[in-house]
């Protein structure tokens, strides 16, 4: 018996010719505005992986 299939939704906005933003843009843009800064966002959105993993 084969499994069940999965479906997603994903939901994406449109405005002319622009491009297009879905969720996860969105919420690094929130992240941008609330951090001041990109690099600081990307290290809230994908920390380092800990030295200690690593080794």
């Amino acid at each position: 018996m084969s499994s069940p299939k999965q479906f997603k939704i994903i939901l994406r906005l449109y405005s002319g010719v622009e491009i297009p933003i879905g969720p996860g843009k969105a919420d690094l843009l929130d992240a941008i505005r609330g951090f001041g800064s990109s690099s600081a966002a990307g290290r809230a959105f994908w920390p380092a992986p800990d030295r200690s993993a690593r080794q």
